[in-house]
């Protein structure tokens, strides 16, 4: 899962080739703001990150696909496996606040601001940085996703309001780290203490996923 690269910045850093995990969190919240590094470097590459309930079955999601960006509400029936693809099928959009470009939760950041989300070119010649993503639910269901600080969604949903897990489910060619979910509003409350309780801090020596912990 650990892998570095010529063409991003920042290794190393961890890849799921079409896999799921789950973490629980240290105790469960109603408000959060999830942060994460995050590239594409592939057409059809889709990385999907949220909050969720104990059983990581409900919750909301954002996910990078190529140069689109899906904002969602997930709900996976108990009778259905936690896959990679029931994540994206199991989905619904969120449809975005006025003012905000974009329809049903689909965003191209590429078009709407250049450069703002990097994705890995086709011919790299040197490191393109990863996208520092924030996404955040506060009060009265207030959904907000940003890029490199910049606002690029904004909306409300109140399907959800106990989150006590931590998901990602990813295809090929799709490279994340720093992964730190915090309580909303006290920021400085990270009750994953930045990666480390998921394990996913990853340094040059040492990794700290474990193959029996991934969800199937």
């Amino acid at each position: 899962m650990v892998s570095s690269s010529t063409a991003i910045a920042g290794a190393p850093f961890a890849s799921l080739g079409n896999g799921v995990i789950q973490r629980s969190l240290l105790e469960t919240i109603s408000n959060f703001k999830l942060t994460i590094d995050l590239i594409s470097s592939n057409n059809q590459a889709r990385q999907t990150v949220g909050v969720f309930d104990a059983s990581g079955r409900n919750g909301y999601t954002f996910a990078i696909d190529t140069n689109y960006l899906l904002i969602r509400k997930v709900s996976i029936p108990v009778d259905q496996g936690q896959t990679w693809w029931n994540y994206n099928a199991y989905a619904s959009d969120l449809a975005a606040a006025s003012g905000v470009t974009g329809n049903s939760g689909y965003f191209p950041p590429l078009y709407v601001t250049p450069g703002l989300v990097n994705f890995v070119p086709a011919g790299p010649t040197s490191e393109t940085p990863m996208t520092t993503f924030t996404f955040s639910l506060g009060d009265n269901g207030a959904i907000e996703l940003a890029a490199n600080g910049v606002p690029i969604f904004t909306g409300s949903d109140t399907t959800f309001g106990s989150f006590s897990s931590v998901v990602i489910a990813g295809m090929d060619f799709a490279n994340f780290n720093n992964l730190t979910v915090e309580t909303v509003p006290e920021p400085g409350t990270s009750l994953l203490l930045g990666t480390a309780a998921l394990g996913f801090i990853l340094r040059r020596r040492y990794v700290g996923l474990r193959r029996g912990s991934d969800v199937r």
